[in-house]
């Protein structure tokens, strides 16, 4: 042992000798009152941190970029997952208002989802994830658990389109729940509208709309909306009703497919559904 310290003085004594040496002599300096030694001091520390700086910014910029990449792709799965959480919490929601549906009605129903949406203000249609293959027929009604939305206007084996209430060519006998009053209603690009009502028909804002029984399109009873609006009472014969409706068209994400028995053959008025 004592033979490999003297070996390691004898080669390497020198510079034991100049760093003990630069030792003290940093000591002395960093405790001298001397004003030359106080500007030595300053001059070599400052050196000393601008080297440092030199050496260790470019490591340290380095660190941060790829620490700020990694923040930014962790930042975007977080707004992905908390997206994908939402979009979960809205479906959860309507999913659970779908399942009192079949509670409310003695109907069969088809449930189906929206795939794709023509948002068109004028022709508002809408595609679901049932067809031919799955019973889905022509003319069958389309709800959701707030009401009617619309009839299925064409199959595939795969899909349906359905036309909404919100569409120019829809036409649909719909009555008062209240009194009974019957009218057909109509899109006209901007406002649902049952019109023809005689001045004397005894409706008023807030009434209950529903499909009626002696529509050959629908034939049964069905939430359509409320009344919103009662309108041109100031000039001719009839009044014109402005309905609310229950479901929200552009929103729809789930629906249910009316299966019908027998489906009679529709008024004149009423084939504006299936018109091209």
């Amino acid at each position: 042992m004592l033979k490999l310290l003297s070996d390691l003085w004898t080669r390497y004594r020198e510079y034991v000798v100049l760093v003990f040496l630069l030792s003290v002599s940093l000591y002395l300096i960093s405790i001298s009152d001397n004003p030359d030694a106080k500007n030595f001091r300053t001059l070599v520390f400052g050196a000393y941190a601008e080297a440092t700086s030199a050496l260790t910014d470019p490591i340290a910029v380095g660190d941060l970029r790829d620490e700020n990449a990694r923040l930014r792709e962790a930042n975007a799965r977080l707004t992905l997952q908390a997206h994908r959480l939402r979009e979960y919490a809205i479906d959860n929601v309507e999913l659970r208002r779908m399942l009192d549906v079949r509670d409310e009605y003695d109907y069969d129903l088809r449930a189906a989802r929206v795939v794709s949406k023509s948002l068109s203000v004028s022709h508002l249609t809408f595609s679901i994830d049932r067809g031919g293959d799955d019973g889905i027929r022509v003319g069958m009604p389309v709800i959701t658990y707030a009401g009617l939305v619309g009839v299925v206007f064409s199959v595939t084996d795969e899909h349906a389109t359905v036309r909404t209430l919100k569409h120019v060519g829809s036409k649909l006998v719909v009555k008062d729940e209240r009194n009974r009053n019957h009218g057909v209603m109509s899109w006209d690009g901007e406002r649902l509208v049952v019109s023809n009502l005689p001045k004397t028909a005894d409706v008023a804002i807030g009434d209950r709309i529903v499909s009626s029984e002696k529509s050959t399109l629908v034939g049964i009873t069905l939430p359509v909306g409320v009344v919103k609006n009662v309108v041109n009472l100031e000039r001719g014969v009839f009044k014109e009703l402005v309905i609310e409706p229950y479901a929200s068209f552009e929103s729809v994400e789930h629906v249910f497919v009316v299966e019908r028995v027998e489906r009679r053959k529709a008024k004149d008025y009423e084939l504006n559904f299936f018109a091209d």
